[in-house]
């Protein structure tokens, strides 16, 4: 992977974790992870 590819894995991972966690519904975290990983 380049450098880009890895700084958009890591902005989704962290904007799937800010929203789960925002929306209060932490036990998702980890379903969101490997919907991440594809």
């Amino acid at each position: 992977m380049n450098n880009d590819t890895k700084i958009m894995i890591l902005l989704t991972g962290g904007l799937l974790i800010l929203d789960t966690y925002l929306s209060g519904h932490l036990h998702n975290i980890s379903y969101d992870w490997w919907l991440a990983a594809g």
